[in-house]
């Protein structure tokens, strides 16, 4: 009941915006996991939030994460410092 109702959707996109961005980075080796907040109540536009990250070599650092419009669009830049 709650997908059919659209009040779902944050969470929706929080989920496939944390997924693409751990199978990016981690799938490329740029880090070896990824951990982001639960995101679903800062989704709107133009709110930006930090995951964390842990690199190949043991090293932390953290994700940079802007949504960027209504439909999902999101940006991301590692921070390694």
């Amino acid at each position: 009941a709650v997908w059919a109702t659209g009040a779902a959707r944050p969470l929706e996109l929080a989920v496939t915006i944390q997924t693409e961005i751990r199978d990016d980075l981690v799938g490329s080796g740029q880090a070896s996991l990824v951990a982001c907040p639960p995101i679903a109540d800062t989704m709107t536009v133009g709110a930006i939030y930090v995951c964390d990250t842990t690199l190949p070599d043991g090293s932390h650092g953290s994700v940079w994460v802007s949504i960027d419009s209504d439909e999902g669009d999101f940006s991301y830049a590692l921070s390694l410092h």
